[in-house]
């Protein structure tokens, strides 16, 4: 749902390829000043990679609950008020209308 992409997504994370690159010391030319690379300690690639890690799993989690019986036929229901209609017509007339009334 949108609301549950807000609070994970990887903008939300600060998991996004800029979020990396602006912990990265830039190394300049000495002519022009002009960005030649960006270096990254152990530590900063690490936490990164483990926050990334972990963000997966939480979207492989909701891949499988989205997937899962009911929600994969109605999808998830929101709201203070569900009805749902079932069609007997077949059942109310036929031999099995006793066995479904019980």
């Amino acid at each position: 749902s949108e609301d549950w992409l807000s609070a994970h997504s990887l903008k939300c994370q600060k998991l996004t390829l800029a979020d990396l690159i602006s912990q990265g010391t830039e190394v300049l030319e000495e002519d022009t000043n002009v960005v030649q690379k960006i270096r990254f300690s152990t530590q900063i690639i690490r936490h990164f990679e483990s926050k990334l890690s972990d963000t997966i799993e939480v979207y492989q989690e909701r891949i499988q609950w989205l997937t899962e019986n009911s929600k994969k036929a109605f999808g998830l229901i929101k709201g203070a008020r569900v009805s749902i209609l079932i069609d007997v017509s077949a059942v109310s007339s036929g031999p099995q209308k006793e066995e479904f009334q019980k």
